[in-house]
């Protein structure tokens, strides 16, 4: 909406409303907020060896615009298909007030890396954290991903979605959860498992990140 066409509205809601003995409504658009997520990657599990000997070199990359991607370190020669973390990850992300239905896709992938040739996408997981994002614009406060949240809100939101992604996430405790990944197979096109991230995550409101940056 044009600054014209909301002054236009705004100066006919305010004559409206003084008519009818109403204070005037303010319909500019809300203000963009700002948030800062973080993502705790802790370790995974049967992560596929794509190497020849039967290992793979792993790091986890996460991203909501593939432009700003986060990456861990590098797990090297995981040959059993656990690799170690504990790395968080930061995100700064803002509020979208002039679309409709704003959605906060979170990838995360598990990647192998190669020293002499270019990395290998293990497996990849989308989450839609957009019902705990929406929470925290609405209270102001900082929220993480429980299982007592998911499992009393936020799994049915995904589920109402279409999103099935609500019924794959299984929680190890109440603040790590664990996600499942998968590669698409072009040549069969089709997806095949690929192994899961254990993570955690919690979304602040920008002034408390800046307070508490650790």
């Amino acid at each position: 909406m044009s600054q014209g066409v909301i002054k236009m509205w705004t100066e006919i809601n305010h004559k409206d409303s003084k008519a009818a003995g109403l204070p005037p409504r303010d319909i500019s658009p809300a203000p963009v907020e700002e948030f800062e997520v973080r993502l705790v990657i802790w370790k995974t599990k049967d992560i596929e060896m794509m190497d020849w000997e039967g290992t793979s070199d792993v790091f986890i990359r996460a991203f909501f615009d593939s432009d700003d991607d986060k990456l861990t370190d590098t797990h090297w020669r995981c040959s059993n298909g656990t690799g170690s973390f504990n790395y968080r990850l930061k995100f700064k992300l803002n509020s979208q007030p002039r679309v409709a239905e704003p959605t906060y896709n979170l990838t995360i992938q598990a990647w192998d890396k190669d020293i002499v040739a270019s990395n290998d996408l293990i497996g990849s997981c989308d989450l839609d954290i957009t019902p705990l994002f929406n929470d925290v614009l609405l209270t102001g406060r900082t929220m993480s991903m429980s299982s007592k949240y998911f499992e009393e809100y936020m799994k049915g939101q995904l589920l109402d979605a279409g999103n099935p992604i609500g019924d794959e996430i299984d929680f190890e405790d109440e603040e790590r959860f664990w996600l499942p990944t998968r590669r698409l197979l072009q040549e069969e096109d089709r997806h095949v498992s690929a192994g899961e991230i254990l993570c955690s995550l919690t979304i602040l409101p920008k002034a408390m990140a800046d307070k508490y940056p650790q």
